[in-house]
């Protein structure tokens, strides 16, 4: 109702319904938006059109920006997976690299549970890294150094929790929060600096003079600034 009013329109002028397919179709909401779509199509006899759900992260972005130019490489942060690709049209991509193991979004969501600062975690982790010291630890960056695009975050993830582990032998189940703060700085620290390095090999090795963000981790603040 908002988005038709908001659109100065009604059913009628609607000509077909999208949905967003997810990878992992187990999620309730996406059941939820995939049935009320087919209702709505069903009702107003409107077609019915699929669409990826990396692609929806990819071309949310023209919804504000009038200024988008093919042919850019796009990083794709979400919480199911991680890709960059190199975009020379709509619906004409290359896929360049992508996680190897957990999703970005996802580490955020398991190191934020961890360090008990609740869900979602990307949101959690930027607030609580704000106040702290992102050179407190020093974490691995994964494959920051390799020849490959491709990502993984299982090896920072770990590291992460072998810390925690070893400092609640040291303070309890319940970490002080200066410690909290400085951890979580130092993993979103360590996780930017690899997702930043590979977006711009892959510009470089692309020759392009644009790239964007997408996904619920493109809007992480450091990860913004740095880009």
């Amino acid at each position: 109702e908002v988005a038709l009013k908001e659109a100065a329109t009604d059913f009628s002028g609607i000509d077909l319904f999208a949905v967003g397919l997810s990878p992992d179709p187990a999620l309730n909401y996406y059941f939820i938006s995939l049935n009320s779509a087919k209702v709505f199509s069903s009702i107003f006899r409107k077609p019915l059109v699929g669409v990826d759900h990396m692609e929806g992260h990819i071309f949310a972005n023209f919804a504000q920006h009038s200024d988008i130019v093919f042919p850019f490489v796009s990083l794709t942060v979400a919480g199911g997976h991680t890709i960059l690709s190199f975009v020379t049209d709509f619906g004409r991509y290359e896929i360049l690299g992508q996680t190897r193991d957990d999703a970005a979004g996802e580490a955020f969501d398991k190191i934020a549970r961890l360090l008990g600062l609740g869900y979602p975690g990307g949101p959690a982790i930027d607030e609580a890294s704000e106040m702290g010291n992102d050179s407190a630890y020093d974490f691995p960056r994964p494959m920051i150094k390799d020849s490959s695009l491709d990502f993984s975050f299982s090896g920072l993830k770990t590291a992460v929790w072998y810390l925690v582990r070893d400092l609640k032998k040291r303070f309890g189940e319940v970490l002080p929060e200066p410690i909290v703060k400085d951890i979580a700085a130092s993993f979103r620290r360590a996780a930017v600096e690899v997702l930043v390095d590979k977006l711009f090999k892959a510009a470089k090795f692309k020759k392009v003079s644009m790239v964007i963000l997408g996904g619920g981790v493109a809007a992480n603040d450091l990860l913004r600034r740095e880009v």
